[in-house]
């Protein structure tokens, strides 16, 4: 069983997706493994649901999605979020990240950090 080191925002990914040189370096030289990282469903919703979205482009993020580890929300997750959103004041997409890894909740990811996927 793979420790999982790394949970990845949207926006990181969509760096990811767009070549973001300096996101990709960034993996790089972390040398993080898609087997280490992890994404929220709420990543998955928001790229799917995005209008106007060609099935190419969600073939593309399909594919690219389903080499990270997937990281579902449970009830639990979602009744934390739903107690903590009101006093954090935080966007709903960041509220997951939190619930799962609260041990990161005072730490700020270098700018643009993500994984090659």
């Amino acid at each position: 069983m793979n420790r999982i080191k790394y949970l990845f925002d949207t926006n990181f990914i969509l760096g990811i997706l767009k070549t973001n040189p300096v996101m990709l370096a960034d993996v790089s030289s972390r040398r993080a493994h898609t087997s280490e990282c992890e994404r929220s469903s709420i990543t998955r919703m928001e790229f799917l649901g995005l209008p106007g979205i060609t099935r190419e482009e969600e073939s593309n993020i399909r594919r690219k999605l389903s080499r990270l580890i997937y990281l579902p929300l449970t009830e639990i997750v979602e009744d934390v979020v739903i107690n903590l959103r009101p006093t954090r004041k935080i966007k709903l997409r960041n509220v997951g990240i939190t619930v799962s890894h609260p041990q990161n909740f005072n730490e700020r990811p270098s700018e643009g950090f993500n994984a090659t996927i």
